[in-house]
């Protein structure tokens, strides 16, 4: 995982094992702290070599982020993104979007009773550590991605609800062991019948994700095309929006003179432009740099929420359109 996030994971670990006087052993501490120094090792030093320091680094991944820390806004609409987010998107950045479907939610807004239920149960059984340091460490593993970030990604929450997952199944498992034996099978029912019910919805937002990024493939496909038509054939460079995706379909490169994908200086792109076939992508109201704005322009098919995309194409483009294949 990501360093930082191995801290929050670290954290409440550390905190338990000074707090709990079984757990008191220097041992644990040196696994927790030379674990993270270890698997941070390789983090730190490319900081070093590419960035020119740790505090660089995390400054520059703030920046990308657009800011991290905790406002009480930030707060509300972090939960309120994650909820958007459920309905299948891979990454709700801004999540500015309609919640047309609350029924993917529903499991969202369950699991923290659940979780409590588990924590009781766990107290009641026994199973106090087994419940309560998987909450600790789940709850501390989401405040970044709950507290200190304004957008959403249902995945930066997958540790914590593989975590909360534990007390839950104290609960289940404990609702089973207190119905008794003649009452035990409508618990397992009742049981199989909502898991079933989740994996329906999970289905269904699946099947909705997989439609959307098929469209989009195609859509990629047909603009790699009609970059290939027009001269913009490996080797390639793409630069402007959405470069990234489509150099991929293309076969080309991508580079950026700024940006969080920022690879190369202005004067080496127009550089690469009289050697190779290169691309300017804009789209909506964007306008190209200066120097590529009287180059001929390819209007390309619109990706989803991207419209009047289009291509400036070099004088490279040009004229190796002009050639055979």
């Amino acid at each position: 995982m990501r360093p930082s996030d191995a801290v929050w994971l670290v954290l409440p670990l550390a905190a338990a094992a000074l707090a709990v006087r079984p757990w008191r052993h220097a041992a644990v501490l040196v696994v927790l702290v030379g674990g993270l120094l270890l698997g941070g090792a390789e983090w730190a030093v490319e900081a070093q070599l590419r960035y020119g320091g740790l505090f660089t680094r995390l400054e520059r991944a703030s920046e990308i982020q657009g800011g991290i820390g905790l406002t009480a806004d930030l707060a509300r609409t972090a939960f309120d993104d994650q909820v958007r987010a459920l309905e299948g998107r891979a990454l709700c950045r801004p999540c500015d979007v309609p919640w047309r479907y609350p029924t993917t939610a529903l499991w969202w807004f369950a699991l923290p009773l659940l979780t409590v239920g588990g924590v009781v149960a766990g107290a009641r059984t026994g199973l106090r550590a087994e419940t309560r340091l998987p909450v600790l460490a789940a709850g501390s593993l989401a405040v970044p991605y709950l507290l200190l970030i304004d957008y959403a990604a249902p995945r930066f929450l997958l540790p914590s609800y593989a975590l909360l997952a534990v007390p839950v199944a104290v609960l289940v498992t404990a609702a089973a062991t207190a119905a008794g034996p003649r009452l035990r099978p409508v618990v397992a029912a009742v049981t199989a019948l909502v898991l079933a019910g989740h994996l329906a919805v999970q289905f269904a937002v699946l099947d909705r994700a997989v439609e959307r990024n098929r469209a989009t493939r195609q859509t990629n496909e047909r603009i790699a095309a009609a970059l290939h038509d027009r001269g913009v054939r490996p080797p390639c460079t793409l630069t402007g929006q959405h470069a990234v995706p489509l150099a991929f379909h293309t076969g080309c490169a991508s580079r950026q003179d700024g940006g969080h994908d920022g690879s190369i200086t202005d004067a080496r792109l127009r550089a690469l432009a009289r050697a190779e076939p290169l691309a300017v992508l804009v789209a909506g109201d964007h306008s190209p740099p200066g120097w590529a704005r009287d180059w001929p322009v390819q209007p390309l098919p619109d990706l989803p929420g991207v419209p009047d995309l289009r291509a400036h194409l070099s004088p490279t483009a040009v004229e190796a359109a002009s050639r055979p294949r």
